[in-house]
């Protein structure tokens, strides 16, 4: 399955430059592996909170995917997410053979 998405630094620019309904989520993770940032991006004139909110969430000028819509987003974590899951799994059956 393929997402479509575009990766870029999150600038305030960019943000200001993204289709509004479309739906952005940084490239820095929390420990449980969800974005620290993720939300619909919002009309023009609503897009200086939502990068006030950026900033305060720390992932400013870092890197960042930017979906089609909210439903296309949780399909590129669900496969982001098995595909940690089998790497972890790969490598602990690698560690088990030659340990």
């Amino acid at each position: 399955m393929r997402v479509n998405k575009t990766e870029g630094i999150l600038t305030k620019k960019f943000l200001m430059e993204q289709r509004q309904g479309s739906y952005i989520a940084s490239n820095i993770c929390t420990d449980d592996m969800s974005p620290m940032f993720a939300e619909r991006i919002g009309r023009s004139e609503n897009r200086q909170s939502q990068w006030e909110r950026i900033k305060k969430a720390g992932v400013g000028n870092r890197l960042c995917r930017v979906f089609e819509d909210e439903k296309g987003y949780q399909q590129w974590l669900c496969l982001h997410l098995i595909g940690e899951i089998d790497a972890t799994t790969k490598r602990y059956n690698q560690r088990q053979v030659n340990p």
